[in-house]
């Protein structure tokens, strides 16, 4: 059995990995690209 949950948080930083990823991407990123860059920004 799988359990899937959800967290949504609002934080007008323009600094925030998401903000910057929504910026460079000029729309809202997926929940899936959000984590694709939160990885390369580790791995980095």
């Amino acid at each position: 059995m799988a359990i899937q949950i959800n967290v949504t948080v609002t934080n007008n930083n323009p600094g925030t990995i998401y903000n910057r990823l929504k910026a460079r991407l000029g729309r809202e990123p997926t929940n899936q690209e959000c984590k694709a860059e939160i990885f390369r920004i580790l791995k980095g």
